[in-house]
C-alpha cells in the first residue's frame, strides 16, 4: 500500500512538473503587477507588459522590472502608471502615460508633454501602421509620429474623424487599413497613408456597431471589434459579422473582457468566467479556475506572442500557456456542467475529432494566506489528501490513455 502511494504521489510529482499553464505572482524578481494595460512583442521573442506598476519586460532569462526614476525623467520612466506601448519603425520603444508620452532609444528616455505636439497628456493607445506611429490622446482625437513629424488629426476637423476619444487602433495587414474604435463615435478606418489622410466611418450611422469600443486584428484579414457582450468581425469585403455574444456561451461568462485573434483562426476571449477558444462558430476551449489560471477565473487580459505562447492575466497572476492545443489543430473537451439543468439535452455526442485535456500548473512564488495557524499534524493530512486526490485523478487519466479513450496531449513550459 506505501509503495503504491509513493508511486502515485510521484506520477503526480512529474506531472506538476511538466506543467502547460505557468503562473508568475509579482513579485521582486518576477513581474511588477497582475494589472496588465497593454502589450507588445519585443525583440529576441520577448514580451514587454504595461502595467499599473511600471513595465515588466519577460525573456528568456527571466523578468527584468522598470520603474519610474525618481528625478530624472530622461533615465527612467515618466510615471508607474503605464497605459499603452509600441516600437516605431526605427526601433524605438514609445511609452504612454496618463501625463504624456516617452520615446526610449536604446539611450535616454525623451519626454513629449508640450501641448503644441500632445494636445492631451492622456496616452490611451499606441499603434504603429508602416512608417507611422499613430498616438490616441484623452479627448483630442490622433496624434500622428513620421520620422521626426508630427500631425494632429484633429476631432471633427477637415482629416473627417468625427470622434474625440479615440480608445483603441488595430492595424488590418490583409487590407492595409488603419481601423480605430472610439469612445463616443463609432468605428472609422484610414486606408491612404499619402497626406492628406482621410478617416471614414466603418458602420453606418445609427448601427449598434457604434457601440464597440475596442478593436483588435486578425491576422487572417479584417480586424475583430468588441464591447463587453458582443465580438464582430469586419473586412471591407464581407462587411460586419456578428461572431459570439457573451451570454451564449455558458451561465457563468457574462462580460468579455478582452479578446485576440490566433492565425489559425482561433478567437482567444478574456471573459469573467475564463479563457475561452472560439473557432468555426463553436467553442473549442474552456480553461477555468480549476484548469490551473490561478485563484480566480475571471481572466482580465489576453496576448498571443510571437512565440505562440498565449499570455492571460487574472486577480494575483500574470499567466502564459506554451504550445496551445490549437496550434495541432486538436480541440479540447469542453467539461460539461457539474449538475445539468432538467432541461438540458440528455446526451452530447462529443465530436472524434476533439481531444480532452487537463492542464496542470505551475505557480511562481504562489502563496496561501490562512486566517488562523492550524495544527500541523491537520495541514500534513490536508496536503497527502489533497495529493493522493490529485494522484488518483492522474491514475485515471493514464488509464484512460492507454486504453485508447483520451489521447495524451504535452504542452510544454514557456
Amino acid at each position: 500500500m506505501l509503495r503504491s502511494l509513493i508511486l502515485l504521489l510521484s506520477l503526480y510529482l512529474v506531472a506538476t512538473a511538466s506543467a502547460g499553464i505557468m503562473l508568475f505572482e509579482p513579485a521582486s524578481d518576477t513581474c511588477t503587477s497582475d494589472r496588465v494595460l497593454d502589450a507588445v512583442n519585443g525583440p529576441g521573442g520577448s514580451v514587454v507588459f504595461a502595467t499599473d506598476n511600471g513595465i515588466s519586460f519577460y525573456s528568456e532569462n527571466g523578468w527584468q522590472r522598470f520603474h519610474a526614476h525618481p528625478s530624472n525623467s530622461s533615465l527612467g520612466l515618466l510615471d508607474d502608471m503605464v497605459l499603452a506601448l509600441e516600437y516605431d519603425a526605427d526601433g524605438a520603444f514609445w511609452i504612454g502615460y496618463g501625463c504624456g508620452l516617452q520615446r526610449f532609444d536604446g539611450h535616454v528616455f525623451e519626454v513629449y508633454s508640450d501641448v503644441a505636439l500632445l494636445k492631451d497628456p492622456i496616452v490611451r493607445d499606441l499603434q504603429r501602421w508602416g512608417d507611422d506611429l499613430f498616438i490616441a490622446t484623452g479627448s483630442s482625437g490622433l496624434h500622428r509620429y513620421r520620422r521626426g513629424h508630427w500631425t494632429w488629426f484633429q476631432p471633427h476637423g477637415r482629416s473627417g474623424l468625427e470622434c474625440n476619444s479615440v480608445a483603441s487602433m488595430a492595424v488590418d495587414a490583409r487590407f492595409d487599413r488603419l481601423v480605430v474604435a472610439s469612445l463616443d463615435g463609432g468605428l472609422w478606418e484610414v486606408r491612404d497613408h499619402v497626406d492628406p489622410i482621410r478617416f471614414s466611418r466603418v458602420e453606418k450611422d445609427g448601427s449598434h456597431y457604434s457601440l464597440l469600443k475596442q478593436v483588435r486584428a486578425d491576422p487572417l484579414g479584417g480586424c475583430y471589434a468588441f464591447n463587453e457582450t458582443l465580438i464582430v468581425h469586419h473586412d471591407p469585403d464581407q462587411g460586419f459579422r456578428e461572431v459570439l455574444r457573451a451570454d451564449r456561451i455558458r451561465p457563468t461568462i457574462t462580460r468579455f473582457n478582452d479578446c485576440r485573434a490566433a492565425p489559425d483562426g482561433t478567437l482567444w476571449c478574456a471573459t469573467d468566467g475564463g479563457l475561452v477558444g472560439w473557432r468555426d462558430g463553436e467553442l473549442v476551449a474552456l480553461l477555468e479556475r480549476e484548469d490551473g489560471l490561478g485563484v480566480s477565473s475571471n481572466v482580465r487580459m489576453v496576448f498571443l506572442d510571437e512565440s505562440g505562447r498565449c499570455w492571460f492575466t487574472t486577480p494575483g497572476f500574470i499567466g502564459v500557456i506554451s504550445g496551445m492545443p490549437s496550434d495541432t489543430g486538436r480541440r479540447i473537451v469542453i467539461r460539461p456542467p457539474a449538475t445539468p439543468s432538467p432541461t438540458d439535452s440528455p446526451t452530447v455526442t462529443m465530436e472524434p475529432t476533439r481531444t480532452a485535456v487537463t492542464i496542470p500548473t505551475v505557480a511562481v512564488r504562489a502563496t496561501t494566506v490562512s486566517p488562523t495557524p492550524k495544527d500541523p499534524f491537520s495541514v500534513l493530512r490536508e496536503v497527502l489528501s489533497e495529493g493522493i486526490r490529485s494522484a488518483l485523478s492522474l491514475a485515471e487519466r493514464i488509464a484512460r490513455n492507454i486504453r485508447g479513450e483520451s489521447p495524451p496531449f504535452e504542452i510544454s513550459r514557456p
